[in-house]
């Protein structure tokens, strides 16, 4: 940052592209418009040179707008390219003449290798203008290509290969076992990355929805044979709130049970497994501490005993 000028560390807004533009029509300095829009010079020297538009004119005082040679004028040059046996065209009207003779040296333009590196407020006529290859600062596109490279930029993984390797050794068989990405990463700190993250690495989330099945009450609550073997309770409408923690316990239970899955030939033993299982799994809820934990603290092991509850590995 220039010592002359402070900045407000802010992104260029359109308005400031649109003085920025403005202000190379008219001739103006980085220097003075970077202290207008309290910028450092280097600032408006990267806007420009990032976001300019470059296009091809392809009118000019000579005819062949493919030639870009310096020499073009002065060249009589034939056959450069040993082809043709017998050619009395000059070269500097070939098509081909840039990427086969020896000689070629590119014209360029100094403002468009260096500042202000665009046509704005160029005193040539673009039509008197020798140089096919042109660049122009515009300040709608300079704006649509920064938000477009800023989208871009906060997209796909960060990280290299080997490290993603790395990482992928450890959760995909966690995720194969029905662990969720809160689970795994706080079991799991060396993998260094968020919950956020991971979910956008697997390109997935956990979603819940309203299941048709809750629409018959009486057949949930009694068995078979009529006898009622439980009590439902609906929450009131809007309050989703009011049903506490079930849902997070509902979604982890269709991980190991997921939709259509019979549950007609359950034993005992397979739904206190699955019960450990979702007891031994951390929440955020509760600060990285499974419920099982928890429960232990206030209960003691006595009555998780009695319950047959256990806790499960970590991994």
């Amino acid at each position: 940052m220039s010592r002359y000028i402070p900045g407000n560390q802010k992104h260029l807004t359109l308005d400031d592209r649109k003085y920025i533009e403005k202000s190379l029509n008219e001739g103006t300095s980085f220097k003075d418009i970077a202290r207008f829009l309290c910028k450092d010079p280097t600032t408006i020297s990267k806007e420009i040179r990032l976001h300019r538009l470059d296009d091809w004119f392809h009118k000019g005082p000579f005819y062949n707008a493919k030639n870009f040679c310096v020499h073009r004028y002065r060249c009589s040059k034939t056959n450069a390219c040993g082809k043709i046996v017998i050619c009395g065209v000059k070269c500097s009207s070939c098509p081909t003449c840039n990427q086969t003779c020896p000689d070629f040296e590119r014209e360029r333009c100094n403002r468009l290798t260096k500042a202000p590196y665009v046509c704005n407020g160029c005193p040539n006529a673009i039509t008197r203008c020798n140089i096919a290859h042109k660049y122009r600062y515009d300040a709608i596109f300079a704006d649509r290509k920064y938000k477009e490279c800023l989208k871009s930029s906060r997209e796909g993984i960060s990280i290299t290969k080997h490290e993603l390797h790395e990482k992928d050794m450890v959760i995909t068989p966690l995720i194969y076992q029905g662990q969720s990405p809160y689970q795994i990463i706080t079991n799991h700190p060396e993998l260094d990355m968020s919950v956020r993250t991971l979910y956008t690495y697997l390109e997935d989330g956990i979603l819940t929805d309203r299941g048709s099945e809750f629409g018959d009450p009486d057949s949930l609550e009694a068995g078979l044979d009529g006898t009622v073997r439980s009590s439902i309770y609906y929450c009131d409408p809007m309050r989703s709130g009011q049903k506490g923690g079930i849902e997070q316990v509902h979604t982890m239970l269709r991980m190991v049970l997921p939709k259509k899955t019979s549950f007609e030939y359950l034993a005992q033993w397979d739904l206190r497994t699955i019960v450990d299982h979702i007891n031994s799994t951390p929440r955020e809820i509760l600060g990285g501490r499974t419920p099982y934990d928890v429960a232990l603290e206030n209960y003691g092991p006595d009555i998780l005993k009695a319950l047959q509850l256990r806790t499960i590995p970590t991994d």
